[in-house]
């Protein structure tokens, strides 16, 4: 039997929304610890420079990578199908792996480690809940896509996972912390190359590079 569809399938949209969300939190992540060196007096726990923010990455992470950000898809579940579209609602994992580098002398790495990841738990969530990216505004919608491409994003849970299943090679004074984050989105049935996806307008201020480890969320502007 001859294959009946006969045009490439292209990306589909919670691919998109899943590298969206990686850009988005590299971007405004980086922006942030930049906001943070020019405060003066300093905040009492300092902001982190996250060194690496990847999608779908499953290679452990060397203790010198750390703070990292991992983005990937959980799950998900459709409710309405028909020729042309379906729609539903994917559950993204955003993990937050901290070693406990740098810690003052009046902590304990794993205190350090702990109160690292809940700092960076704190600011990917304020970020996404951020009106900028939940609602949009004019002719951007949520995260950064057109109006009616998402119909809400929700930040779901935020989960302190066991050491057992850190991502580094040494888990020592090292702790993950996962965001739960859920976004309805719309699928189109119909989709191929000559009609694909909408990109967000932050993917035009990154690069995903494959480093071999995963997909390396690489910033190339923020103005």
């Amino acid at each position: 039997m001859a294959a009946l569809i006969t045009s490439l399938i292209p990306q589909q949209n919670f691919e998109s929304v899943r590298n969206a969300i990686g850009a988005i939190l590299a971007v405004e992540m980086a922006n942030q610890y930049t906001l943070y060196e020019g405060t003066s007096p300093a905040p009492a726990f300092p902001y982190p420079n996250i060194n690496k923010c990847y999608v779908e990455r499953i290679v452990p992470y060397d203790l010198k990578e750390l703070p990292a950000i991992n983005v990937s898809v959980d799950s998900a579940e459709w409710s309405y199908q028909s020729i042309v579209k379906r729609d539903g609602v994917v559950t993204f994992n955003i993990d937050i792996d901290v070693s406990s580098t740098g810690a003052p002398s009046s902590m304990s790495g794993n205190q350090f480690s702990g109160y690292l990841m809940q700092k960076i738990a704190g600011l990917v969530a304020a970020i996404l809940s951020n009106q900028v990216y939940l609602s949009g505004g004019g002719p951007v919608g949520p995260l950064g896509f057109p109006p009616g491409f998402i119909g809400y994003v929700l930040i779901k849970r935020l989960m302190v996972m066991e050491r057992s299943e850190l991502m580094t090679d040494d888990n020592l004074s090292t702790v993950r912390g996962r965001i739960q984050v859920d976004v309805k989105i719309l699928e189109n049935n119909f989709g191929n190359s000559a009609n694909p996806v909408p990109l967000s307008t932050v993917m035009s201020k990154v690069l995903l590079t494959d480093d071999e480890f995963g997909f390396l969320i690489e910033i190339t502007g923020l103005s």
